[in-house]
């Protein structure tokens, strides 16, 4: 799906196709969400608002002014379904944090933000260019997200690295105050086994990312003694990290090495 995203949006044309595509798709969805009183109508509204990065129970519910066990009916209806799931920090131990709710598919993701607001201006031939401009300027952060998820995906699935082959969870992490950031944690159950970083960027990663990433590390109160780090890059790393990684043990995957 991440091939597909990132493949059709390369012109401004195609974005009007994307606007049809995306409301057929978002029909079967709503459909299947018709036997919840308003569910169609409500489900659609959710799925905007998490387009929209508004993303918990609360958040939700008073943006559509609706109670917020509604929305929660819609929101366990819709992860059922697939199109939606709850992401929370990846921690030790059998106490889990509150998350946010995040729009499964990288296709509805996109579609709920960039098209969806703006088909009456795809409508219009002039209207494309503008909206084309926006995507653009926003599409390397967009991808940046869908790569984290494949980065997690590959270590869980079809990496033979012991650190994640071992975990029971393979997720991300956030401080409580959003002040620090893990692309990728797993867990074995009692302690972090490995942490990572994702960079979706043109230029080569250096030994910045990896200093940012151990600085977040000790913001993670304990069980990190024995986590490896490890660094995700679009097109690679330099000389100077390659040889720090060797000295210190960082795994480093590129994204060819995803696909390899």
């Amino acid at each position: 799906m991440p091939v597909r995203a990132g493949a059709a949006v390369n012109h401004p044309a195609t974005l009007g196709s994307l606007g049809r595509a995306g409301h057929s798709h978002l029909r079967g969805a709503l459909r299947q969400c018709a036997h919840v009183h308003g569910g169609a109508a409500l489900a659609r509204c959710t799925l905007a608002r998490q387009g929209q990065l508004r993303t918990r129970n609360a958040e939700i519910a008073s943006l559509l002014e609706l109670p917020s066990s509604n929305i929660a009916a819609i929101l366990e209806r819709l992860q059922a379904l697939g199109y939606v799931h709850e992401r929370a920090p990846a921690t030790p131990g059998t106490r889990r944090r509150r998350g946010f709710w995040q729009i499964s598919d990288p296709f509805f993701r996109f579609w709920f933000r960039r098209v969806q607001p703006n088909r009456s201006r795809l409508d219009r031939d002039e209207g494309a260019d503008a909206v084309w401009e926006q995507v653009r300027g926003d599409l390397d952060t967009y991808v940046g997200r869908i790569f984290e998820d494949v980065c997690r995906r590959w270590l869980g699935r079809y990496s033979d690295v012991v650190q994640a082959r071992s975990a029971r969870t393979i997720g991300s992490w956030w401080s409580r105050d959003g002040r620090h950031e893990i692309d990728i944690a797993c867990v074995d159950g009692r302690q972090y086994t490995l942490l990572g970083s994702c960079k979706w960027s043109r230029r080569l990663v250096d030994e910045d990312v990896l200093q940012a990433l151990l600085h977040s590390k000790d913001a993670i109160e304990g069980r990190t003694t024995n986590a490896r780090m490890a660094l995700f890059a679009r097109r690679g790393f330099t000389r100077r990290l390659q040889q720090r990684a060797a000295r210190e043990d960082v795994l480093l995957v590129s994204a060819a090495d995803l696909f390899a």
